[in-house]
C-alpha cells in the first residue's frame, strides 16, 4: 500500500513538473520571439512625427507671441510645451534604436557572426548631443543678455517702450530658432545612441547568462534494494 502511494505521488509530481516545464518553455519561447523580432518602423515614424509636431508648435507659439503686440505670455508657455513634446519624440526614436540594436545582436549571435563593438557609436552620438545642448545654452545665454541690453538701453536713452519690446521679442524668436536647431540635432543622433547602447546591453546580458542551469526531468530511480520507482532527476547544464 505504501509503495503504491509512493508511486502515485511520484507520478503526480512528474506530471506537475512536466506541466511547469512546458509552461516555462512556452514563456521563454514567446519572450525570445518578441526580443528577436525587429522593432516596427511605425514606432520610428511616430517618434519623428511627435518631434516635428512639437517643433512646429514651439515655433508657431513663439512667432504668435512676437508678431502680435497684444499676445498673452501664455504663448511662451505653449512654446515650452512644444519644446518638451519635441524632446519626447527624441526619446521615442532612441527607444526604437535600442530595440533595433538588441535585434541586430540576436541576429549576429544566431548566425554565429562576430559580435560588433557598438558602444563607441553610442558614445559618439551622446557626445554630439551634449555639444548641441552646450551650444544651445551658450547661445540662449547670449540672446537673453541681448534682451536685457534692449531693456537697459531703453531705460538709459529713454527709448520708446514699443521699440524696446520689439527688440526683446526679436531675441526670443532668435532663441527659438536656436532651440529648434538643437532639437533637430538631438533627433538625428538619438536613434544611433539607442542602437549602440541596445546592442552593447544585449551583448553584456548574453555574457552574464553563461553558467550552470538546473532543471528537473522525469526518470526511473532505483533504491538500495533494487526496486525501481518513477521519480525526478536534477540535471545541470552548462
Amino acid at each position: 500500500m505504501i509503495a503504491r502511494l509512493r508511486t502515485i505521488a511520484a507520478v503526480v509530481a512528474i506530471a506537475l513538473a512536466l506541466g511547469a516545464a512546458r509552461r516555462a518553455a512556452a514563456d521563454e519561447a514567446g519572450a525570445a520571439e518578441e526580443a528577436s523580432s525587429p522593432p516596427s518602423a511605425a514606432l520610428l515614424v511616430f517618434g519623428v512625427t511627435i518631434a516635428v509636431g512639437g517643433g512646429a508648435l514651439q515655433y508657431y507659439a513663439a512667432h504668435r507671441f512676437v508678431s502680435n503686440a497684444s499676445a498673452s505670455p501664455g504663448w511662451l508657455a505653449l512654446s515650452s510645451v512644444g519644446a518638451l513634446t519635441a524632446e519626447l519624440g527624441g526619446v521615442v526614436t532612441a527607444y526604437w534604436g535600442w530595440r533595433l540594436g538588441e535585434n541586430h545582436f540576436l541576429f549576429d549571435r544566431a548566425g554565429a557572426g562576430p559580435i560588433k563593438e557598438r558602444r563607441s557609436m553610442a558614445l559618439t552620438a551622446v557626445a554630439i548631443g551634449a555639444i548641441a545642448f552646450a551650444v544651445t545654452y551658450v547661445a540662449e545665454g547670449f540672446v537673453f543678455a541681448r534682451t536685457f541690453n534692449c531693456e537697459t538701453q531703453a531705460i538709459v536713452h529713454s527709448v520708446a517702450g514699443g521699440a524696446a519690446e520689439r527688440c526683446a521679442k526679436d531675441q526670443i524668436l532668435t532663441a527659438t530658432f536656436i532651440e529648434l536647431g538643437a532639437d533637430a540635432v538631438l533627433l538625428a543622433v538619438a536613434p544611433f545612441a539607442g542602437y549602440g547602447f541596445g546592442y552593447d546591453a544585449a551583448a553584456k546580458r548574453a555574457n552574464e547568462t553563461h553558467g550552470l542551469r538546473y532543471s528537473l526531468a522525469p526518470a526511473v530511480l532505483a533504491d538500495g534494494a533494487g526496486a525501481r520507482t518513477p521519480g525526478l532527476l536534477l540535471i545541470a547544464r552548462f
